[in-house]
């Protein structure tokens, strides 16, 4: 039965509305407190940081990959120095706190003997790289045939005996003695220099 507009506005007046009406309740939020964690309905752990809340696998993952100084606790991330990051990958610490400490060390007289292990810290990681290579070249060496095979424009084949392999596999090994030497020595020199 079709009602006109006046009879329609009355029913609505008079609390008689026939028409179907569909809402919706929000359900509370919940207001958490700094560092509370909890489990919503997904289950999928939160924590409470400040005003916001994070996924707890995130906080957890970047505060264990946050970079601190280990002196002063500066966030390297945030800092406005551009050599806080070189310095910090090297040595864990803000390039203040590495002045301030080599600055302490010529008062105490000890920075001549941190320089030298310095020094030689950064040989004996050149001889490790260099040690690695080699030990690389002699498996290659070892492990490959004195034949070498080159393909011309043609398509076909030339096979050429390499005599020089020996010689530069001899070369290598006598190179990785002495590497192995010098990195002993190194270590020996730091041990020494540690124990002034």
């Amino acid at each position: 039965m079709k009602k006109s507009n006046l009879q329609k506005i009355r029913d609505i007046l008079n609390n008689e509305n026939s028409f179907v009406r569909v809402g919706y309740t929000p359900i509370p939020e919940i207001k958490h407190k700094d560092n509370d964690v909890w489990v919503d309905k997904d289950g999928i752990e939160w924590i409470q940081k400040g005003p916001s809340k994070i996924s707890k696998k995130l906080y957890e993952t970047r505060e264990a990959t946050r970079q601190i100084c280990t002196a002063c606790k500066k966030d390297i991330y945030w800092s406005s120095n551009y050599n806080d990051q070189k310095f910090f990958n090297k040595t864990g610490k803000c390039y203040d706190c590495i002045i301030e400490s080599e600055h302490n060390m010529r008062i105490d007289g000890t920075f001549e003997t941190y320089e030298k292990i310095k020094v030689i810290r950064n040989q004996k990681s050149f001889l490790s790289e260099l040690k690695q290579k080699i030990e690389e070249s002699i498996n290659w060496l070892r492990n490959k045939s004195n034949k070498i095979e080159y393909l011309n424009e043609d398509g076909s084949r030339e096979c050429w005996t390499d005599v020089s392999r020996d010689t530069f596999l001899e070369s290598a090994q006598r190179d990785l003695i002495e590497i192995n030497k010098s990195l002993i020595l190194c270590d020996e020199s730091i041990l020494m220099l540690e124990n002034k």
